[in-house]
């Protein structure tokens, strides 16, 4: 299994799509990115802490899975991956989303973040408005943002296994 990746992976320029999953990755070269042409990242089911802030440089990077970790956190930078339209967190330790995921707007379709210790959804979820798929379900969410009945585009939301008593108004008005 794989425990470190090279710090020269990065001299693969043309790569499109990286598959790691299902290995002991503790950490991502600092310069990870410097891949400029990768468009998909799977790295699921690794022992990733942290995700360098550098990650926010894949401009082209479509699809990030990250889920089966030990992230507890994500970088703020996370909000600089423009042509990002699928976020896979599942099964980690993230608290919180950091407020830049509203520079996702445009095009993030599917989050999932399942599986977490998230106690709070940040206002700024509500500017993602290309959002089909929101997955929430169990984490320790007490409540939802109101900005959530922003997301017109919204098919599946799951909040199933959390602590909500009540749905935001401008949520029940959606449905």
């Amino acid at each position: 299994m794989l425990k470190i990746l090279p710090d020269s992976i990065i001299h693969l320029s043309k790569l499109e799509s990286l598959d790691l999953g299902s290995n002991v990755i503790e950490q991502l070269p600092t310069n990870i990115g410097h891949l400029q042409s990768l468009k998909e990242l799977w790295l699921d089911a690794n022992e990733l802490l942290i995700l360098p802030n550098d990650i926010g440089q894949l401009k082209r990077l479509q699809c990030l899975d990250v889920s089966e970790n030990k992230l507890t956190v994500l970088p703020d930078e996370i909000g600089d991956l423009e042509s990002l339209t699928n976020l896979e967190l599942s099964s980690n330790q993230i608290e919180y989303l950091p407020i830049t995921i509203g520079q996702l707007r445009q095009r993030l379709l599917i989050l999932k973040i399942n599986s977490n210790s998230l106690n709070q959804l940040c206002e700024q979820i509500g500017q993602c408005l290309a959002l089909t798929e929101l997955i929430l379900t169990e984490n320790i969410l007490t409540e939802l943002p109101k900005t959530i009945g922003h997301l017109k585009n919204l098919s599946n939301l799951n909040v199933d296994r959390n602590q909500l008593s009540q749905l935001p108004v401008e949520v029940e008005n959606q449905f």
